[in-house]
């Protein structure tokens, strides 16, 4: 075959090659114009990978994979023992965490920024039990849960381990309701602190002590609210403030997410506006960061602000925190608490889970700032009868208090007038000398 006839065919196969490829591949304009015009929003695009985790989650493993069966096996002798000992945490339907069946009297902890709605807790038969919120511990974001009814019988408390968190390097398991392993993972960073202080992101101008804005950054919580140079902060969430001072006082105490409601004057005019805590990272870097997780799938929202917890790299759903993790020798070495990145689980010790789950249970955590938010009708109805019925009560107590409180008056003002009026008599009747 001649040269020129190779290079004819090579021709012909490029041409089919680059017509297959116009059929196989979208124009870029088309591309240009998706990403423009119908981009999917973010709880689109985490509905769509929790959906594609789902199936991932049910896909059968490889032999080298750490979820294959070959590599459960070990562990199935004692966690098979901890079925109920693990509940799935439901709020107005849907599944928003895993629990931790904690005593026999039917006490849950599990994650407590996850919790709005009607509560319900499901064991592994699918049977439900109603909750309902005993406290909630912000900082640890734990909240404890008391259920109700015939079927906390059912239930299984773990033994929360008091011993050190196992060493880096050491595998745990996650246990499901079923008393099977969820997943497994490897300790990557021994307990600490995971501090992430919230940002609005404003600055005030220099020249005045007014809680006047002199600057708001672009990308920032405050600039979505819609803040300009020059509105003067007047309150935040009820409180009053009048100095820059003041105003980072209170937003220092916030972390990433919070809502803020603001009232701000602008030309003269009161306005209300409710803003975002923002991250302390710069928006362009956060905003990376948060694309690469998400290739990984859906985060915890509350994920940072922990007093102490270690880190793992188990593969978890956000809706699978809140449930007890398992060394190999079968002890249960802390609670997870939150899915922080993509190769990021984060669980609270053991050790300091009991100390917090006794103070919740003592009600010396109190209930959280915005647990009426979590309460569903019924609750809410629940609780308005309960607390009318109180006042009824204590101000019936506190008519009789004032009849009984008005009759002593009387009486004591009586027994002043007849006082008063013996002490007259006394005085009128003469003195006889002695002799």
């Amino acid at each position: 075959m001649s040269f020129a006839g190779k290079s004819c065919r090579k021709k012909r196969r490029l041409a089919w090659m680059v017509l297959l490829l116009a059929f196989l591949v979208p124009s870029v304009d088309a591309i240009g114009q998706n990403r423009r015009g119908s981009n999917p929003s973010p709880e689109e695009v985490r509905r769509q990978l929790q959906l594609l985790q789902e199936k991932e989650r049910k896909r059968e493993a490889r032999p080298y994979e750490r979820d294959h069966a070959n590599i459960h096996g070990p562990l199935k002798d004692f966690v098979a023992n901890m079925g109920n000992c693990t509940v799935r945490v439901f709020c107005d339907g849907q599944k928003v965490a895993l629990g931790t069946v904690v005593s026999k009297r039917g006490e849950v902890l599990t994650k407590a920024s996850e919790l709005k709605g009607k509560i319900e807790c499901r064991l592994a038969d699918g049977s439900s039990l109603p909750a309902r919120v005993a406290g909630v511990s912000e900082k640890h974001d734990l909240a404890l849960l008391q259920l109700e009814g015939s079927l906390i019988r059912e239930l299984k408390p773990v033994l929360l381990s008091m011993e050190k968190t196992p060493s880096v390097g050491s595998f745990l398991a996650t246990v499901s309701p079923a008393g099977g392993v969820i997943a497994l993972g490897v300790v990557s960073v021994l307990p600490r602190q995971l501090k992430q202080r919230g940002i609005l992101g404003i600055a005030f101008s220099q020249r005045e002590e007014s809680a006047k804005l002199g600057q708001v950054f672009p990308g920032t919580g405050a600039a979505k609210a819609g803040l300009k140079v020059g509105d003067e902060i007047l309150e935040i969430d009820g409180q009053g403030v009048d100095s820059g001072r003041k105003v980072a006082e209170i937003l220092g105490k916030k972390i990433p997410g919070d809502k803020v409601r603001l009232k701000i004057k602008r030309e003269g005019k009161d306005i209300d506006i409710q803003a975002t805590m923002g991250s302390n990272i710069e928006p362009d870097r956060q905003n990376r960061l948060d694309r690469m997780n998400l290739l990984a799938g859906p985060l915890s929202t509350r994920r940072s602000n922990f007093p102490a917890v270690f880190q793992h790299d188990t593969y978890l759903f956000p809706n699978e925190c809140g449930g007890p993790l398992v060394s190999l020798d079968g002890k249960v070495v802390g609670i997870n608490i939150a899915r922080g990145g993509r190769v990021d689980s984060y669980a609270m010790p053991a050790a300091e889970t009991f100390e917090v789950f006794l103070q919740l249970r003592a009600g010396n955590l109190g209930p959280s700032p915005d647990y009426l938010s979590r309460l569903s009708l019924s609750e809410i109805n629940r609780k308005l009868a309960d607390l009318s019925g109180k006042l009824q009560s204590n101000e019936k107590t506190v008519q009789e208090s004032t009849r009984k409180i008005e009759t002593l008056r009387e009486e004591i003002e009586k027994l002043e007038k007849a006082r008063t009026e013996r002490q007259k008599v006394e005085k009128a009747k003469p003195h006889r000398k002695r002799l």
